[in-house]
């Protein structure tokens, strides 16, 4: 009687020390790494194969361990989602699992992911919507300001950012299904939707009523009992 569910970490994918073997990702795509916003405009100036690249993704996270688990994967990136749609589907195909439990299939917080490739695809989503006269003006005021577009539009921004998480979950559903169509699709959540759709761009509540998670497992992590029970309520509500 006995099930297994495979416990699958998405997004994180390092401590904030990097890992010793040279073939890990964070060697060997560094640009598929997510960038916080404080650092970015420094970053956006450097080749991500430049190892003080590494090295400095590393340190911000050291410097805000409290608050930054270590060194994330960004659903951002065509590479990245690609890249964990296959491991997570070799698990499902090689393996009689089950379920799978998919832990850090979010954002450590909201100033992520500020990275290169990510903000020129936010910019062209801007300008693909606006007129002449406002790409031309945008353009201009965007000069040496690399993070402009998202400063200009914070809710568009917010949404983009959700909007592609929320792609990477649709691919992992798609590949787990195809391949083992009784498994259990689980995720880890913050229990708070508002916090987790708004700074983590989590929306597990959209993702459970659209189908995209068979279930959910709130990090309700509290010794306090009143707590514990008002996060279990405010998530049976949903």
């Amino acid at each position: 009687g006995l099930r297994v569910h495979a416990w699958v970490n998405v997004n994180l994918v390092s401590d904030a020390e990097p890992p010793a073997a040279r073939n890990h990702l964070v060697y060997t795509h560094p640009e598929w790494l997510m960038v916080p916003r404080p650092i970015a405009a420094d970053l956006e100036q450097m080749n991500p194969r430049n190892p003080e690249y590494l090295r400095r993704l590393s340190e911000y996270a050291k410097s805000r361990s409290d608050r930054v688990e270590g060194v994330f994967l960004s659903p951002m990136h065509k590479g990245a989602v690609e890249h964990t749609a296959k491991v997570i589907g070799d698990i499902a195909s090689r393996y009689a699992v089950d379920g799978l439990h998919l832990d850090y299939i979010r954002f450590p917080n909201d100033e992520f992911d500020y990275s290169t490739e990510t903000l020129q695809a936010f910019r062209s989503t801007i300008l693909s919507k606006a007129s002449g006269a406002e790409r031309r003006e945008y353009s201009q005021r965007a000069r040496g300001r690399p993070l402009f577009y998202t400063e200009m539009f914070p809710q568009q921004w917010q949404e983009f950012r959700r909007a592609r998480l929320t792609g990477l979950l649709m691919r992992i559903r798609s590949t787990v299904k195809a391949r083992r169509p009784r498994a259990v699709l689980s995720a880890a959540v913050f229990p708070d939707a508002t916090d987790a759709a708004t700074r983590r761009f989590q929306d597990w509540a959209g993702w459970l009523k659209s189908g995209l998670l068979d279930a959910i497992c709130p990090m309700a992590y509290t010794t306090d009992h009143a707590v514990f029970r008002t996060q279990i309520a405010s998530v049976e509500q949903l």
